[in-house]
């Protein structure tokens, strides 16, 4: 009764596509928006201190939308979004899916930052993907230790400094042997990621991956 209940107010109350405003699909971003998404090849882009960098597709148009949204206007529904384009990703990365014990961390954020947005946002992609590939999820491995200012609001020579010494790795939640597959939003510059393999190199812990939703161009 529940789910007929449920499917009836969804018939009644369609939900709005929220780049185009379109209800017709009845989803947080319709079939006509996805497909302009720009994916990105199953192969590496680039490697940062020797880890293989991923990005799923180019920050712009549709998605640099959907992530702005997602991160800036409360739409959490969009979550579902982004790791699904995430994951579609994955599956089709041969790369990627040779990597055995993957554990799936999430890029921390700033406890600002997470009052200001009343949730976590790379927190909530990386949960959702790791639990469509059913990948243990920890995010108690990698912690931020300092508050740093948004790196989108700094120039390239300032982001270094500001994510320098701001994660520490809690080595006693680390499984030998285990794959860190580190999860974030966007990728430019590549500091904050830069910032982080050092941070589990200085642990001992070389086995690591990034993949991120997107990468500035």
């Amino acid at each position: 009764m529940k789910n007929l209940i449920n499917l009836l107010l969804s018939l009644i109350y369609k939900e709005n596509c929220c780049v185009c405003g379109s209800s017709y699909d009845n989803l947080p971003v319709c079939k006509s928006c996805l497909k302009t998404v720009e994916n990105l090849s199953g192969f590496a882009q680039r490697k940062i201190e020797g880890v293989e960098i991923y990005s799923a597709a180019v920050y712009r148009g549709v998605l640099k939308d959907i992530i702005h949204k997602f991160k800036f206007n409360h739409k959490k529904q969009l979550v579902n979004v982004l790791a699904d384009i995430l994951n579609n990703y994955y599956k089709n990365c041969e790369k990627l899916k040779s990597y055995q014990n993957v554990v799936v961390v999430p890029v921390p954020t700033s406890k600002n930052n997470i009052k200001e947005r009343g949730y976590n946002n790379v927190y909530e992609i990386a949960r959702k993907f790791a639990s469509l590939q059913r990948f243990e999820f920890n995010p108690n491995i990698l912690l931020k230790t300092k508050n740093t200012i948004p790196q989108f609001k700094l120039r390239k020579n300032q982001r270094d400094k500001n994510v320098y010494g701001a994660f520490r790795v809690n080595i006693k939640e680390y499984t030998l042997g285990a794959t860190i597959l580190i999860i974030d939003d966007i990728i430019t510059t590549g500091a904050t990621l830069e910032e982080i393999i050092k941070t589990f190199k200085k642990e001992g812990i070389e086995n690591m991956v990034c993949l991120t939703c997107a990468k500035a161009v």
